[in-house]
C-alpha cells in the first residue's frame, strides 16, 4: 500500500490515497536515476520495491538498485542506507533485477533476490529486528548464490512472485541470450517454510524469430496465467503481440496457450504496457494509440474470442511528426492494478521545439512521466468504460511510475481482500434488522473487527459494512467483509394494466437486459400472458435478489369502427394516411381494405390491419385530388357475421 513515484509517496490504504512529498527519496536514490529521467521520458519503476508491515501497512524499508556508483541497495523506513545494505545487483532500467519475498512464517524476515552484475541469481536476508528495529542484512546471508545463468551473454529478468496452494510461494524468472538466441528459459523457484529450492521448475519458450524481445510480464489475479508482450522486427517492420502462458500454482509448471494470442498493431515504439483486470475477466493494454486528443486503452476479454473493445481518455498532448523531429517521445502509460481498480499515470509533455531552429529541431522532445494519477473502475460492460475518480493531481511533476509489490503467501481457502468477495445480506425495506451475530471464518488467530473488537464473533444491530482481519496459517493477514443492506426495489416490469379480452396473449418484456426467472420457473427474456392474473420475475440487482410483479386485468370491449371522410397526404405529419380505426377490443381476421377511384378502378388494397394505410399514391405517383370510395371487410371471434363498411372519402392537397 506504499508507492513511490519520484517526488511523491502514496499511501494507498487511504481513500482517496494520501499523497506525501518525498524529496529525500530522489535525493537519496539520486544521481543518474534522478537526473537522467527528469529530462527524459521516464521509466517503469519496477526495480523500486517498498516493503510494508504485513499487519499495519506501515512502510518498513525500500529495496532499489538505482544509484550512481554501486551505492546502497537497501534503505530503512527513513530512506537512510542500511549498514550492510549494499548488494551485488545489476542496474538495467528496463529489466526487473530485484524482488522482495517474505519468509513464510516469520513476519520480520525477508528474502531479497537479485540478479548480480554477472547475472547470477543471488539472495540476501533482511531481518527487521536488527539495526535498532530499522532492519539490516543478516551477517553471512548476503549475496548468497542460487544459480548461474545458462547463457554466455545472459538477459535475466524477474517476472513476479506467485502464491502457491500450500502456504508457499513461487519466484518466477526468465532468461535468454543477448546474442540472438532462439529460445527463452522460464524458471519457477519454490519457496517454502524450509527455505529455497535452488533447482527450479523449468520451461522453454521458442521465439518466432531471433529478433523477438520479451516485454512486460504480468501474472493474472487467479495465478493461472502469465501475459507478456513480444516485440520483434521482421523486414524492418515493427510488430507486437501479447501471448499468454498457463501457470500451475500447485507444482510451478509453465505451459503454453492459456488464452489466444492478441495481435497488436504495428508501432514504432517499444513502450507498450498492459495488465489483467483485478476481477480476472480481461487484459487491458496501452500501445501508444493517441488520436484526436485522446489516449486509447484496449481491452480484450479473457475467453475463446478475446473480444476487443476500447475506451478513451482526453489528454492534452500535441501530435508530433516523427520525421520532423529527431527524437519523438509519445505518452508512456503504465498500468497497475490495486484493490478493485487499475491505476495509471497521466503524462504531460514539454514545450514543442521551434521547427525553424535547426539546433532546437535536433533536441529531444521529452515528457514528464506523470502529473496526475488516474484510475479505471469496473463500470459498464466489465471494465469497458473508464472512470477517473479520484483523479489525483500532483503539485510537482513525478518522474517515476508505480513500483513493484511484495506478495505474501495465502491458503487456498483464504478470502482475498477484495470487494469481489464481499458477503452481501439483503433485507426487505422497512423491516427491523434486529440483532444479528456475525461469525468469522473459524480456525484462525488474532481476530480484529473494524470497530476494534476481538474474537471470531460480533453482534450488530444496524445495516452497513463490517469486516474482520485475522491471521492465516501462513502468518499473514486476511480479511472477510459482510454487507447488510435493505433491498432497494428495482422496477423492471411495466405498470399494472387492464386489456380487452380479445387482445390476449399479451407480450411482456423487462425494461433492462438481465437474467430473469418467472414465477413458472421459465427464464425466457419475453413472456406471453394468456389470461388475467399476477405475474412476477426474480433477478439480481444492486447485490440483492430482487423481484417485480405485474397484475393484468381484462374486460370485454365492444367492436367500434371509425372511418375518416377525408385525408391530406402532404407529409406534414397530420392525416397523411387514410386508414379506418378499429377499437382495441376487436381482433380482425380476414381483414380487407379496398380503395376505388370515381370510375370504379381499384387503386389500393390491404390485408393487414397494422399497416399505415393508403398514402394517396397510385403506381408510384400522387393521385388526383377529389372523391374516392372504400370497402372495409373483416371477421371477429365475437360474432358469426362479418363486418362490412363502405363509403366515400376526399383526398385533399
Amino acid at each position: 500500500g506504499n508507492w513511490f513515484t519520484g517526488f511523491f509517496g502514496f499511501d494507498m490504504k487511504q481513500s482517496p490515497p494520501d499523497v506525501i512529498e518525498t524529496d529525500k527519496f530522489l535525493q537519496t536514490i539520486g544521481g543518474i536515476f534522478a537526473v537522467t529521467y527528469e529530462r527524459g521520458k521516464g521509466i517503469r519503476a519496477q526495480n523500486i520495491v517498498p516493503v510494508s508491515h504485513p499487519e499495519t501497512g506501515a512502510f518498513r524499508f525500500l529495496a532499489s538498485p538505482y544509484n550512481q556508483h554501486g551505492g546502497p541497495t537497501l534503505y530503512d523506513r527513513n530512506i537512510d542506507p542500511m549498514p550492510n545494505g549494499t548488494l551485488d545487483v545489476s542496474y538495467r532500467s528496463l529489466e526487473k533485477n530485484i524482488i522482495v519475498v517474505p519468509f513464510i512464517h516469520d513476519p520480520d524476515k525477508y528474502y531479497v533476490f537479485t540478479f548480480s552484475r554477472t547475472s547470477d541469481l543471488n539472495y540476501s536476508v533482511v531481518d527487521m529486528t536488527l539495526n535498532n528495529g530499522l532492519g539490516d542484512v543478516v551477517p553471512g546471508l548476503k549475496d548468497r548464490h542460487v544459480r548461474t545463468p545458462e547463457f554466455a551473454d545472459p538477459f535475466t529478468n524477474f517476472i513476479d512472485v506467485v502464491p502457491g496452494n500450500n502456504c508457499d510461494l513461487w519466484l518466477l524468472a526468465v532468461e535468454s541470450d543477448y546474442d540472438m538466441s532462439t529460445a527463452y528459459t522460464l524458471s519457477a523457484y519454490h519457496i517454502t517454510d524450509s527455505g529455497i529450492d535452488t533447482t527450479p521448475v523449468v520451461a522453454h519458450y521458442n521465439k518466432e524469430s531471433m529478433w523477438d524481445m520479451f516485454w512486460d510480464f504480468k501474472v493474472s489475479p487467479d495465478r493461472e496465467s502469465i501475459a507478456f508482450i513480444i516485440l520483434n522486427y521482421i523486414e524492418n517492420r515493427p510488430s507486437s503481440r501479447v501471448h499468454f502462458l498457463r501457470f500451475d500454482p500447485e507444482n510451478g509448471a509453465i505451459t503454453t496457450d492459456a488464452y489466444p494470442t492478441i495481435e497488436l498493431s504495428e508501432t514504432d515504439y517499444r513502450d507498450m504496457h498492459g495488465c489483467f483486470t483485478p476481477d480476472n475477466t480481461a487484459y487491458i493494454v496501452y500501445k501508444h494509440d493517441y488520436y484526436g486528443g485522446n489516449m486509447i486503452f484496449h481491452k480484450y476479454a479473457l475467453n475463446e474470442n478475446m473480444r476487443h473493445t476500447s475506451s478513451t481518455y482526453p489528454l492534452s498532448y500535441p501530435e508530433y511528426n516523427w520525421y520532423k523531429y529527431s527524437a519523438y517521445t509519445p505518452p508512456i502509460i503504465f498500468l497497475k492494478p490495486y484493490g478493485n481498480k487499475i491505476f495509471f499515470n497521466i503524462p504531460q509533455h514539454y514545450s514543442l521545439p521551434d521547427p525553424d531552429d535547426m539546433e532546437q529541431k535536433l533536441k529531444k522532445i521529452g515528457q514528464y512521466t506523470c502529473v496526475k494519477l488516474g484510475t479505471m473502475k469496473p463500470l459498464g460492460d466489465g471494465w469497458q468504460q473508464v472512470d477517473y475518480d479520484p483523479e489525483i493531481t500532483l503539485t510537482r511533476t513525478c518522474r517515476l511510475q508505480t513500483n513493484s509489490d511484495v506478495v505474501y503467501p495465502y491458503l487456498a481457502f483464504d478470502t482475498m481482500p477484495s470487494v469481489y468477495f464481499d458477503t452481501v445480506f439483503c433485507f426487505e425495506p422497512n423491516t427491523p434488522l434486529g440483532s444479528i451475530k456475525l461469525k468469522a471464518r473459524p480456525g484462525f488467530t488474532d481476530y480484529i473487527w473494524n470497530d476494534g473488537s476481538t474474537g471470531n464473533e460480533r453482534e450488530i444491530h444496524t445495516p452497513g459494512k463490517y469486516w474482520v482481519y485475522f491471521k492465516s496459517g501462513c502468518n499473514n493477514i486476511r480479511v472477510d467483509s459482510f454487507i447488510f443492506r435493505f433491498r432497494a426495489p428495482v422496477v423492471v416490469l411495466p405498470p399494472d394494466t387492464v386489456i380487452c379480452d380479445q387482445r390476449f396473449p399479451l407480450t411482456v418484456k423487462p425494461k433492462e437486459a438481465g437474467d430473469y426467472r418467472w414465477e413458472d420457473n421459465s427464464t425466457i427474456p419475453e413472456r406471453n400472458i394468456y389470461a388475467p392474473g399476477t405475474y412476477w420475475v426474480t433477478f439480481e440487482a444492486e447485490g440483492c435478489t430482487q423481484y417485480d410483479t405485474l397484475t393484468v386485468g381484462s374486460e370485454h370491449c365492444p367492436c367500434n369502427i371509425s372511418v375518416p371522410n377525408a385525408f391530406s397526404p402532404n407529409n406534414d405529419g397530420l392525416n397523411d394516411y387514410f386508414k379506418p380505426t378499429i377499437a382495441l377490443g376487436c381482433v380482425p381476421v380476414q381483414y380487407s381494405l379496398l380503395i376505388y377511384n370515381r370510375w370504379g378502378q381499384m387503386i389500393y388494397k390491404s390485408n393487414n390491419e397494422f399497416d399505415r394505410g393508403w398514402d394517396g399514391t397510385y403506381n408510384g405517383r400522387s393521385a388526383d385530388m377529389g372523391s374516392y370510395f372504400y370497402e372495409l371487410r373483416f371477421k371477429t371471434d365475437a360474432r358469426p357475421e362479418p363486418y362490412y363498411h363502405k363509403g366515400e372519402l376526399v383526398l385533399i392537397r
